[in-house]
């Protein structure tokens, strides 16, 4: 399937919710980069990104969404200006249930499950994913997948 055609259907359908909150998302989507796996998964897996970059943003923060291939990686990174990741809770946040800031993340409706399930996405497919945040300047999420499809 097209995953620029995906990624940027997920960004349309979002774009109101984060408009509402006064966050502008910026894309960088390589057009015709096709990917062999669960449409439906990383459909799942992008919103999962793109809602926490939302929750966790500051108003009139930025979302940045890049998609890019070379010869044998795809590469998606969601980058956020929000409240960032303690440096000690890197290591916590894909499992189930973790909340890093548990009174904030009932107030947006939080189950603590979403990073989880976006982790086991990725390596259902065989992807990596890897984090890089500074708390209170913003997050960026980089997931790689191996091509299996060449355009």
């Amino acid at each position: 399937f097209n995953m620029s055609n995906l990624i940027n259907q997920v960004i349309d359908r979002i774009d109101d919710i984060a408009n509402d909150n006064k966050i502008k998302i910026y894309r960088d989507i390589e057009p015709e980069v096709y990917f062999n796996g669960d449409k439906d998964k990383l459909r799942q897996l992008i919103t999962i990104l793109l809602d926490n970059a939302i929750k966790y943003n500051k108003e009139e923060g930025k979302i940045f969404v890049n998609l890019k291939k070379d010869q044998y990686t795809i590469k998606i990174n969601i980058e956020d200006t929000g409240v960032g990741i303690k440096k000690n809770n890197f290591n916590k946040i894909f499992d189930r249930f973790f909340m890093e800031d548990k009174a904030r993340s009932k107030d947006k409706g939080s189950s603590g499950l979403g990073l989880s399930i976006a982790k086991w996405i990725i390596n259902i497919h065989g992807g990596k994913i890897k984090v890089e945040s500074k708390e209170g300047e913003g997050s960026n999420f980089i997931i790689e997948f191996k091509d299996k499809v060449s355009n």
